[in-house]
C-alpha cells in the first residue's frame, strides 16, 4: 500500500501573558480526519539582549496579547478542533 501524506491543519493558541513571559501552544491536526498529530507548548521570555536579563513587555503589547488569549479550557480539559464545539 503506498504511503499517503495526510493534509495538515495547524492552529496556534495564546494561553497566557505575564509581565515578562508569554505561553502559547501549537496544535497540528490531520485536516481530513481532525485527529491530533502533534501538540507543542512554548514559554517565551522577553529579554533585553544588551542587559542580558528579562524585562517587562510594553503595556501596548500586553494589552494586544490579552485580547487574543484563549478561552478557558472546556470541561474535561480537551481543546476542541477548529470549527467544532467541545463535547
Amino acid at each position: 500500500m503506498p504511503y499517503h501524506e495526510p493534509k495538515a491543519g495547524a492552529i496556534s493558541i495564546l494561553l497566557e501573558i505575564r509581565d515578562k513571559s508569554i505561553r502559547f501552544m501549537h496544535e497540528m491536526r490531520n485536516a481530513e480526519t481532525g485527529e491530533i498529530a502533534a501538540i507543542c507548548e512554548f514559554t517565551g521570555v522577553h529579554l533585553d539582549r544588551q542587559a542580558r536579563k528579562s524585562v517587562p513587555f510594553a503595556d501596548s503589547i500586553r494589552r494586544t496579547a490579552a485580547k487574543r488569549l484563549a478561552l478557558p479550557e472546556p470541561t474535561g480539559g480537551e481543546i476542541p478542533a477548529p470549527g467544532r464545539a467541545a463535547g
